[in-house]
Parts: C-alpha cells; sequence; structure tokens
C-alpha cells in the first residue's frame, strides 16, 4: 500500500499500538507475527500463477497463525482491533489443504528408479546492440532493431552539408550550427551482434537482480508487472542453471 495520507487511520493504528502495549499483549503478538511471511506478495503469485513451493508453504504457516493472532488482540476496547479480529476470517481449510499437499521433507521412495536427468533448457538467443545516436549498448531479442531518425547534430555533419553552406558558394546562409542542423534528420539503425551463452547468462542475472530489487521496493499495486518479468526471467534462466 502506499503512504496513508488519512489522519485518523493513522490515529486509529497508532491507538491500536497504545491499545496492545497497556493490556502487554505486544510482546507476544511480535513473537506471532515473525512467523508470518509477506503474505500480499505470496497472494499476488498465486493470482499471477508463479508461486513457488516455498511460497505455499510460507501461506500455510502464516494462516495456522490467524487463530493466533486473533486471540492476541481480541477482548480490547479499541475499535480498531475489534474490526480486525472481524476481518481475519477463518481459514483453517485453506491451511489443512495446503499442508496436505506440500511436504516439507517428502520420504523417499527407495524402490523407485531414478527418474531420467531433465533435458537441459536452451538458453534463449540474445543480441548486444549498440545505438546509433550515443553508442551506448542494450540487450534486444531480435538483430534487425527498426530503425529511426536521428537529427543530423547527434550522428555528426555530413561533409557535404558543410560544403553547401560555407561563405564560399554564395548561398547567402551561414555555417552550420547547432540550431540549423538540428531540424535536419537522417535515417540511422542500431547495430547488432549475437551474444555468447556466457554473456547471455550474465545479462539475464543481471536484468534478474534488478528486478528482484525493484520488486522489494516495489508498493503493491506496482508488483503484477515486476511479478510477471520475475516469471519470465526465470523461465529464460533456466537453460544457465538458474538465477
Amino acid at each position: 500500500h502506499r503512504p496513508l495520507c488519512d489522519r485518523s487511520v493513522v490515529a486509529a493504528r497508532g491507538e491500536a499500538v497504545g491499545a496492545l502495549i497497556d493490556a502487554h499483549r505486544h510482546e507476544g503478538l511480535r513473537e506471532i507475527l515473525r512467523g508470518v511471511g509477506d503474505l500480499e506478495r505470496i497472494l499476488a503469485r498465486v493470482a499471477l500463477r508463479s508461486a513457488r513451493p516455498r511460497d505455499l508453504s510460507t501461506l500455510r504457516d502464516g494462516l495456522r497463525l490467524a487463530p493466533a493472532i486473533r486471540d492476541s488482540i481480541a477482548g480490547t476496547e479499541c475499535a480498531f482491533l475489534r474490526d480486525l479480529v472481524a476481518q481475519l476470517g477463518e481459514h483453517a481449510d485453506t491451511a489443512e489443504h495446503l499442508a496436505r499437499a506440500i511436504v516439507d521433507a517428502p520420504p523417499a521412495i527407495a524402490e523407485a528408479p531414478a527418474p531420467p536427468p531433465p533435458a537441459a533448457a536452451p538458453i534463449p538467443t540474445l543480441y548486444q546492440c549498440m545505438r546509433a545516436t550515443d553508442g551506448k549498448t542494450y540487450a534486444s531479442t531480435t538483430g534487425a532493431p527498426p530503425g529511426y531518425y536521428a537529427p543530423l547534430g547527434i550522428v555528426g555533419v555530413p561533409t557535404s552539408l558543410a560544403q553547401q553552406y560555407n561563405a564560399a558558394n554564395h548561398m547567402g546562409r551561414d555555417q552550420p550550427n547547432a540550431a540549423m542542423v538540428s531540424g535536419y534528420y537522417t535515417w540511422v539503425q542500431d547495430r547488432c551482434r549475437a551474444m555468447s551463452p556466457q554473456e547471455v547468462c550474465a545479462t539475464l542475472r543481471k536484468d534478474w537482480a534488478e528486478n528482484e530489487r525493484k520488486l522489494g521496493r516495489a508498493f503493491k499495486s506496482d508488483q503484477p508487472p515486476l511479478l510477471s518479468r520475475e516469471a519470465e526471467l526465470r523461465a529464460q534462466l533456466r537453460g544457465c542453471g538458474g538465477p
């Protein structure tokens, strides 16, 4: 969520904290909440069908703690806490369903033959392209990016243009300057080369680290595209041995 701007909600939360402290319940509640993971992010991954077994086991453990959280904040005189108790709901069925579906340490089946090793996922093809305007490089999935118009003042003024506007040809115009050539454009295209497998894996891991950094700082409303990108990068990194 974004930072609160409603002073009444901020005041209600402060009153709730004060009520817990006055009732000497804050220490116990703090210990319970240590076992609750980032359920908002996990539920977003569930909605995008990208949740991993570890995410689901964390969700299971968090739902199992709901009764303990309810008992820790119930019975106070604070209206805000009473509303929270009503909103917690019952999640025992969901927690038990997850408990049956996910086993933390599945037993080994000695008599079963070892499965064949999974086929190695191919490393995706990426290209390193150089911008025609400033020489900066970027990664691309295509080796033929579309061309575009660029000002002559950025890519360099052709000699023929300088000769056209010099004082010797008596055309009545000044020498070319930044303001004059900014209105002239030329068609350019970035140059690309195929990356080696090592370069592809290094680039994807760099993108993964940057996406995880953004995801860790993003508000809930900004997380869906980052989670989609996370799933995309994970699939691309299978051929590189994972992130």
